[in-house]
């Protein structure tokens, strides 16, 4: 595992935050800049391009739900309780801050992202579906 500083998190937190809210072709690095107070070079020291920044996104969500579904907790949930949970979070979100979901910000722009984003998106939406799946089942 990639150990990453407080700053690469920041600037994940907020790239994370603008692909939901703008998606993928709607922000730039000017955007995290301004938000850190700091130069583009800066951000670029950590993610050399916006598309090395988006696929560390994408990959550091996919740990993330990864985490939450061998989780032993989730595990002994029932199928009804996982879903319930899983939905809560687009609902809250969405709810909360006007934000929509990562997989749903990137299929949009499918055609318009660069490869790399593709096929870290398509990982994405597999391992999501086949969880769904592997639940409804």
């Amino acid at each position: 595992m990639v150990r990453t500083t407080n700053t690469q998190r920041t600037i994940l937190d907020l790239a994370g935050s603008f692909l939901q809210e703008k998606g993928f072709n709607g922000f730039s690095y000017a955007h995290i800049a301004a938000e850190l107070g700091v130069k583009n070079a800066a951000i670029h020291y950590h993610f050399p391009t916006k598309e090395a920044l988006g696929c560390a996104v994408i990959k550091r969500y996919r740990d993330r739900f990864q985490l939450w579904i061998n989780n032993a907790r989730v595990k002994d949930l029932s199928p009804q309780e996982k879903l319930d949970w899983f939905f809560s979070i687009y609902t809250n979100m969405r709810a909360d801050s006007g934000k929509i979901c990562l997989a749903g910000s990137l299929e949009t722009e499918f055609n318009s992202i660069p490869d790399p984003l593709r096929e870290q998106t398509k990982a994405l939406t597999r391992e999501l579906l086949s969880w769904l799946q592997a639940t409804l089942n």
